[in-house]
C-alpha cells in the first residue's frame, strides 16, 4: 500500500525476472537514501528504514529498462 507505515512490498512485472536490477531510493531532496541490487522481482521495505515523507524509487535493469515511482512513508 502507498502510503505505508510499517512494511511495504514492491513488486515488478514478471518480465523483469532473472535480470539484474538496481533499486535506488531517493529522498525528496534527490539524495540517495538506499540502494539494493537483486535479480528478484520483489523488494521488501521497512518503514523504520525511511524517514517520514515522500521518496522516489528507481529500478534500473541491466538491459536499461527503467521504472520510477513515488512512495510515501507516514509515521
Amino acid at each position: 500500500p502507498n502510503p505505508f507505515t510499517e512494511n511495504a512490498l514492491l513488486t515488478l512485472p514478471e518480465s523483469y525476472d532473472r535480470h539484474l536490477k538496481t533499486w535506488t531510493i531517493y529522498n525528496i531532496s534527490g539524495k540517495i537514501s538506499h540502494k539494493f541490487i537483486s535479480t528478484g522481482t520483489e523488494l521488501h521495505l521497512s518503514g523504520n528504514e525511511l524517514s517520514p515523507g515522500i521518496h522516489f524509487i528507481q529500478v534500473l535493469t541491466a538491459n536499461c529498462r527503467t521504472i520510477i515511482d513515488k512512495i510515501i512513508v507516514i509515521k
